[in-house]
């Protein structure tokens, strides 16, 4: 028989008894409706939002008959201070009598509040003797063990300091911990994910799809399923923007204008250190006047976000969720433009003639943002794009008849005037000033 069996005896203490299931003699049975008690403390997904304690539930079941003649008991309890009952106090006596024919019942429905130090720790038994033939019945018991399970996130997010919360990334390292140590519970995936091990500990990665509760803790008969959250990538952010003007503009060209600023994936309360993230290629849109004109289009390269201007290109995200941080040296996102010395006629024939105004316009790429997962091993760059973020980014291009040349993109915008003074979201700014060289690393 495993440990969780009830066993019982009479007389002088055999393990069967005389008269087994007699009304009339003393009769005892103390026990646990279950081998195990599973759960987890209280924790913060985020600054104002705790989970209280979550556990799994065991009965404890106290049953003494007096039979015919009446009877005394003795129950023993170890380590009983590792469950909580739910209503009341555990009120089991160690000891008492009862009259002829009384009954003591009573059971607790409890939770786990400490874990166990060893298997099969918590423990209940006892006997019952009848007060005039001596006849004894013995319940050697139950045991029980009380585990403690933790889930933390490997590495902290840019907008929640917490080590405890249960909301994380795609594809984010959990790290998940069991007191005692031993017997090892049994992890499960419910909705994918893996369980893993890096550097000798084991982890979760979380599954690339966003999902509820992916996971299950099970000892035995007992299961228990953490609350977690997994979140995919929702959009970019950009923070620190600044104006860049370059000063080596070549002859023919109105001027040069740069808007670099760090980008973070969002949300920004879990960590996509462990994906990968590119602006996937796209066309220009909405091309009007200079940016639509056929005599430019046949003399400058198609408006097209390519890997020539930094598309296409897989950036790590860091553990800050900055995209292209951990790169040597860090990256930045650049939309920068460079135009070309052209005027308009009335009959809209082009000119360099100063005396007409400049061909105003604008061009659009609506650049989606596209992510998938690292290699674990090589941290390689993905295959292909998993999946995109929405909205898109767009990046607004344009030009004034005054020769005002301006950039927008993720909601922060660059303005360089005809005569040189810089604008950034429309204050007046002391620019970045650096020379036009077109590398494919992420200027447009």
């Amino acid at each position: 028989r495993d440990a969780f069996d009830v066993f019982r005896g009479s007389g002088g203490g055999d393990d069967e008894p005389d008269n087994p299931g007699d009304p009339s003699l003393p009769s005892i049975d103390v026990s646990f409706s279950a081998p195990a008690v599973i759960y987890e403390d209280a924790y913060v997904n985020a600054p104002g939002d705790t989970v209280a304690k979550r556990s799994t539930q065991v009965t404890v079941t106290v049953s003494v008959h007096g039979g015919d003649n009446g009877a005394s008991y003795h129950i023993s309890k170890e380590n009983f201070g590792s469950l909580i009952p739910l209503e009341g106090p555990l009120d089991i006596p160690a000891s008492g009598t009862l009259e002829p024919y009384e009954s003591l019942a009573r059971s607790f429905v409890c939770e786990g509040a400490y874990p166990s130090a060893q298997e099969n720790d918590v423990r209940i038994s006892g006997w019952a003797v009848d007060s005039e033939t001596g006849a004894r019945d013995n319940c050697k018991g139950s045991m029980l063990t009380v585990f403690k399970v933790e889930l933390a996130p490997d590495e902290s997010a840019i907008d929640n300091a917490s080590q405890t919360r249960h909301v994380y990334g795609v594809y984010e390292l959990v790290k998940y911990r069991q007191y005692p140590s031993m017997p090892i519970i049994a992890w499960n995936t419910i909705s994918g994910g893996a369980f893993v091990e890096q550097n000798n500990d084991p982890f979760y990665r979380c599954p690339l799809q966003p999902c509820q509760n992916p996971i299950s803790a099970r000892y035995g008969s007992i299961s228990y399923v953490p609350q977690l959250s997994i979140l995919a990538p929702t959009g970019i952010v950009a923070q620190n923007p600044y104006v860049v003007k370059y000063i080596n503009v070549p002859n023919g060209h109105a001027g040069g204008l740069g808007l670099v600023q760090q980008i973070f994936v969002r949300p920004t309360n879990v960590s996509f250190s462990q994906i990968a993230v590119e602006e996937v290629p796209c066309e220009g849109s909405s091309l009007s006047g200079y940016f639509n004109k056929p005599a430019i289009l046949n003399s400058l390269p198609a408006w097209s976000h390519t890997t020539e201007v930094g598309a296409g290109r897989w950036r790590n995200v860091d553990e800050y969720g900055r995209i292209g941080g951990g790169d040597v040296p860090p990256m930045v996102d650049e939309a920068a433009i460079m135009t070309e010395l052209l005027r308009m006629q009335p009959d809209g024939t082009l000119t360099t003639n100063t005396v007409y105004g400049w061909l105003q316009g604008e061009m659009i790429w609506d650049i989606p943002f596209g992510w998938n997962q690292l290699d674990p091993a090589s941290n390689a760059a993905p295959a292909g794009v998993f999946a995109e973020m929405q909205p898109n980014a767009k990046a607004i291009h344009s030009i004034s008849a005054n020769g005002d040349l301006s950039i927008s993109k993720l909601g922060n915008t660059a303005l360089r005037t005809l005569g040189g003074t810089c604008f950034r979201n429309g204050h007046s700014t002391t620019p970045v000033e650096e020379y036009y060289e077109p590398d494919g690393d992420g200027n447009e």
